[in-house]
C-alpha cells in the first residue's frame, strides 16, 4: 500500500489526538514515514461508508508504539479516524 499523504478527517479528529490521547499529529504522520521503523499495515474488520478501515501499527521518530486507524482517499491518502498509544496485544503484533 502505497500513502503519499497523510492528514485528519476534520479538525475535531485532530483535537481529540492531541486531547485524549496525548499525541501531535505530526507523531501520527511519523508512523506513516519511518523507515527506522516501518508500520504493519492491514485492513480492519469494519468499514466506513462502505469503505474500509486500516490500522498502522508503528513507531514514531522517539519510540513510541503508535495504532493509527484511517481510511484511504483518492489512491494514496490516509485520512487519519483516530491514533492512540498501542496496546499490548497490538506491541506483540507489530513486534512478530
Amino acid at each position: 500500500m502505497r500513502i503519499e499523504a497523510v492528514y485528519p478527517a476534520n479538525r475535531e479528529i485532530e483535537e481529540k489526538i492531541i486531547k485524549k490521547h496525548g499525541l501531535a499529529f505530526n507523531e501520527v504522520i511519523e508512523v506513516f514515514i519511518s523507515k527506522k521503523f516501518p508500520p504493519l499495515i492491514f485492513r480492519s474488520r469494519k468499514e466506513i461508508k462502505s469503505r474500509w478501515r486500516y490500522v498502522s501499527l508503528g513507531r514514531t521518530f522517539s519510540g513510541k508504539y503508535l495504532a493509527v486507524v484511517f481510511v484511504m482517499e483518492n489512491k494514496c491518502d490516509a485520512r487519519v479516524i483516530t491514533a492512540r498509544m498501542m496496546s499490548d496485544a497490538e506491541k506483540r503484533r507489530y513486534q512478530r
